[in-house]
């Protein structure tokens, strides 16, 4: 009887003529269209619709962002939304979490220039408006954290972790429909 590796190789030498090795170990360059985002560290990046969403950031000299950049693989085009946006944006921020949800991009907390924040934040692309859905949230809120996971898993955001005033192991759950928060799994010692 041949053991695992044994059909694994077998499944590799049968397939491996019809893959190209080198596409497969590459990263690929080449011109784009658009202003580029300026250079930047501790952002944040999700994608909805086909298209990648690059927000906030640290950039050169400590400055925190709040500019929103969409870039589409498909035309290879970057594109500034900061000046297309109505409304007001979310206060500059790095480390913050991001997830899109229903022809949404959320942006939740982060680090401020007054520290961490516990903010939500939904950029509609369609109608290409900025709401601040803070005041609008009945019930527990997650703590102020920067550097937290957050995604999105049917119509809820779920965010954990992070670093508040300690390292956290929370999860929490928001759902757009009843603008409420839900602790999942509270923190736990180990």
């Amino acid at each position: 009887m041949p053991n695992h590796f044994t059909i694994i190789a077998f499944i590799f030498a049968l397939f491996a003529p019809l893959l190209d090795a080198t596409k497969l170990r590459s990263w690929q360059t080449g011109s784009y269209s658009g202003i580029i985002p300026a250079e930047r560290i501790q952002h944040s990046l999700t994608s909805s619709g086909g298209s990648v969403y690059v927000f906030g950031g640290l950039a050169n000299g400590g400055v925190r962002r709040n500019d929103l950049h969409s870039f589409n693989p498909v035309s290879k085009a970057w594109t500034d939304l900061s000046e297309s946006i109505q409304g007001t944006p979310p206060d500059p921020r790095d480390s913050n979490g991001i997830a899109s949800l229903g022809g949404g991009v959320y942006v939740f907390g982060g680090r401020g220039n007054a520290g961490n924040l516990n903010d939500l934040w939904v950029v509609n692309l369609r109608a290409l408006t900025w709401t601040d859905l803070s005041s609008s949230i009945s019930g527990a809120i997650p703590v102020a954290r920067s550097a937290m996971g957050m995604n999105s898993v049917g119509e809820k955001l779920y965010v954990f972790g992070g670093l508040g005033t300690a390292l956290l192991n929370d999860l929490w759950a928001f759902d757009p429909e009843s603008a409420t928060w839900t602790e999942l799994d509270s923190a736990m010692t180990g």
